[in-house]
């Protein structure tokens, strides 16, 4: 089954927006347990043109995660020049995270677009995301940022597991990191990511109603020497802390009844996560700062 209509002469009727923001989420298990409820957190769905923005006060979790200020903003909006455009906005600042991730200015931002003609799969863009003075146990942090890792829009709105440029870039990157020596359960996990992509190619035109793939990759390309710190591409190895992966991406596409054609299609979801965070001596937890997400539905 097709996954949309491939001609450029059927124009989109009806579109519904999806996008969602929010500052910081988590749980810490050690040195006290306690939930990190979202903070933050906003959501658009539905038909209608809306914008909402919500401003954060200070928050502190007992002293195992704080920040000073922080917003979010989602908007969903026609543009009559491009189509149906989706904006998903957080930015913490004056982070800190157990007195060893501190950071003044962490901003993650992404915004679709469906045009009205061969508009079911949307192009997306990260402009405005990066790290403002990152920190590891006081060391500056500098992330290499690759903020076109998605590339165009595919061609005749094919999906972007079906865009050879893009499956080239995320193989390409996990490929680089998975070669660095990395500790065992990491490197399990990047094997893993390598077979799905090649699983992605040999099926990315068998796209039915059981049809989902999410492919994994980071707008950071690579980190600077960090002193006493593990760098694997987008991910740091902070002795006694734990992981820290940067700029975590996830292309999201899965089959739904109401995408696409009438008899349904894949939408696609783009969730970026800008720290995630997964600690194991001084402290026990995952922690995730910095989370946007975007996507539409578009028929017929």
């Amino acid at each position: 089954m097709a996954t949309v209509p491939k001609s450029a002469s059927v124009l989109v009727e009806y579109h519904e927006y999806h996008v969602d923001a929010q500052l910081v989420s988590g749980e810490f298990k050690r040195p006290a347990a306690r939930k990190i409820q979202e903070q933050g957190f906003l959501s658009l769905e539905g038909e209608s043109d809306r914008y909402f923005f919500q401003k954060a006060e200070p928050y502190n979790a007992s002293g195992l995660i704080s920040f000073e200020s922080g917003y979010t903003r989602v908007a969903g909006s026609k543009s009559e020049d491009h189509g149906w455009v989706t904006l998903a906005t957080a930015v913490v600042q004056g982070l800190n995270v157990l007195d060893v991730i501190t950071a003044d200015r962490i901003v993650a931002q992404v915004s679709t677009i469906h045009p009205p003609s061969e508009g079911h799969v949307p192009s997306v863009t990260f402009v405005g995301t990066r790290f403002e003075n990152l920190r590891i146990g006081g060391h500056h942090v500098d992330p290499k940022m690759v903020l076109d890792m998605c590339g165009s829009k595919p061609a005749h709105d094919h999906l972007y597991s079906e865009d050879p440029g893009f499956l080239d870039r995320v193989e390409q990157q996990t490929k680089d990191i998975s070669n660095m020596g990395l500790p065992a359960p990491l490197g399990v996990q990047y094997h893993n990511q390598l077979n799905h992509i090649e699983a992605v190619r040999r099926h990315s035109k068998t796209y039915g109603k059981e049809y989902e793939s999410t492919l994994k990759c980071s707008l950071v390309k690579s980190v600077a020497t960090v002193p006493s710190t593990k760098c694997y591409g987008n991910i740091l190895q902070i002795p006694d802390f734990g992981l820290l992966a940067l700029g975590v991406l996830e292309v999201e596409q899965t089959w739904s009844k109401d995408g696409g054609s009438p008899d349904g299609g894949v939408t696609t979801y783009f969730d970026l996560t800008m720290l995630d965070i997964k600690m194991g001596s001084i402290g026990e937890g995952t922690i995730q700062v910095a989370n946007v997400g975007a996507n539409g539905k578009t028929r017929p």
